[in-house]
């Protein structure tokens, strides 16, 4: 990939470009740098590598020219809800090491990913006014899956164990075959530890030769789930689902072309991808470039919006080539929790307090042995899920509720001979 530093320098100075000697200089050191290629969005290559593969470089062509058409759709402040599976693939770790990751920071990167679809991220305030009209809410939801596809509760969340993860093809060829769920019924994402740490995530567009394939889905590093310091918010995720839904890159398929860029009337052509931090305003292409948008290569620190024609685009596929992802969401999104506690565990579990505010507390005798904890808010939708260990020294075990918002809350066990229990709580302020 070019590396744009030295192309935006280039044609941001016209003295530069007419300098023949300047111009090798920038050739030569070009090739140098792209030995140390930046981290990167692996769509692209994935996209032109597996079109050239079956000859239907053609369908690329075919879409781009379709976003050109497409006009804003008639479900305008309906938030559709996306029911998702996160496969964490791992090579042996306990939970919550290395890329065996724990549920604390997937629910962090849904989060990040909600907040950010449904424009209520706290930094977008720091939207340049000139774009701050064109920055749009999504009204998209992403919930992890409740039902698994042969219709038993599930957290929505795989762990896998494969060996090193040697390559990209490994990854399309074994992981996504053995672990994926019907594409046609659930967002997959697969967490991996990347074979080229240059390579930080990728998603196919939803093109015929894609959709619903063993292929589709989003693949992404581990290393990029969630907050982990200022370059690092969960964003990888936010730009590979805006792949999954239909966006190109903003400067489109090929850099250092003004004329290809991804056919969204509300994003300015920009000759090349943004990295780090960039100054407001650039220039590459005559306006000024949108560097600030998710569908850019900047640090998560400095990127902050979709805009209205994104959400077209996003929404369009969502009503089309992605429906059946919304005939499944009430199924896998929504379960009904029974209160009614399992005659054998009845009096023999308690929670305190209730009302809790920092902390719930959980008994159990010694015969029982907790196998999972899950909680529900009160619409039913999964809010925090733990899997248990085979142990039995301790009667008591102890939940953070610090992050849950005040309300009522279910409670569900299930120990490990399949009995299960449930109980309402509330959580308040301190």
């Amino acid at each position: 990939m070019i590396l744009n530093n030295l192309t935006h320098i280039a044609y941001k100075n016209s003295d530069l470009t007419n300098n023949p000697f300047l111009l090798i200089f920038f050739f030569l050191f070009g090739i140098n740098l792209l030995v140390a290629q930046r981290p990167h969005c692996h769509a692209d290559e994935m996209i032109q590598h597996q079109l050239a593969e079956q000859g239907l470089e053609h369908q690329l062509q075919d879409y781009k020219q379709s976003l050109k058409n497409l006009s804003p759709t008639r479900d305008e402040g309906v938030v559709h809800t996306i029911p998702v599976v996160v496969h964490v693939i791992h090579s042996g770790e306990s939970i919550g090491s290395g890329s065996n990751l724990s549920i604390a920071k997937i629910m962090e990167q849904m989060s990040t990913l909600n907040n950010d679809f449904n424009q209520l991220n706290t930094d977008q305030n720091q939207i340049p006014s000139e774009f701050a009209s064109r920055a749009a809410n999504v009204e998209l939801e992403f919930c992890l899956a409740q039902t698994d596809p042969s219709g038993n509760t599930t957290s929505g969340i795989t762990r896998t164990q494969f060996g090193s993860i040697s390559s990209i093809s490994f990854i399309e060829n074994n992981i996504k075959p053995q672990t994926q769920w019907d594409p046609r019924r659930y967002m997959n994402v697969w967490i991996v530890r990347m074979p080229d740490a240059n390579i930080l995530g990728y998603s196919y567009l939803p093109i015929p030769a894609f959709l619903n394939r063993t292929v589709d889905g989003v693949v992404i590093s581990h290393l990029k789930i969630g907050n982990q310091g200022s370059t690092t918010k969960g964003r990888t995720l936010v730009h590979e689902v805006g792949h999954y839904f239909g966006l190109p890159h903003l400067w489109g398929e090929n850099e250092n072309d003004c004329d290809e860029d991804d056919q969204i009337a509300d994003t300015p052509a920009v000759r090349a991808p943004y990295y780090g931090h960039p100054v407001y305003p650039q220039f590459t292409c005559g306006t000024s470039d949108m560097f600030m948008n998710y569908m850019e290569y900047v640090n998560d620190n400095c990127m902050f919006m979709f805009t209205e024609g994104q959400k077209t685009v996003m929404r369009s596929i969502v009503n089309n080539q992605r429906l059946s992802l919304l005939n499944n969401s009430e199924t896998a999104c929504s379960t009904t929790v029974s209160t009614a506690p399992s005659p054998q565990l009845n009096e023999l579990v308690k929670i305190f307090p209730n009302p809790c505010y920092e902390e719930l507390a959980i008994t159990v005798p010694d015969n029982q042995i907790i196998k999972e904890l899950t909680i529900f808010d009160s619409a039913g939708k999964m809010v925090d899920f733990q899997s248990i260990a085979n142990e039995s020294g301790s009667k008591t075990r102890y939940i953070d509720t610090n992050a849950f918002q005040n309300g009522m809350f279910i409670l569900r066990i299930e120990t490990h001979t399949g009995e299960t229990y449930a109980k309402r709580f509330v959580k308040l302020a301190n």
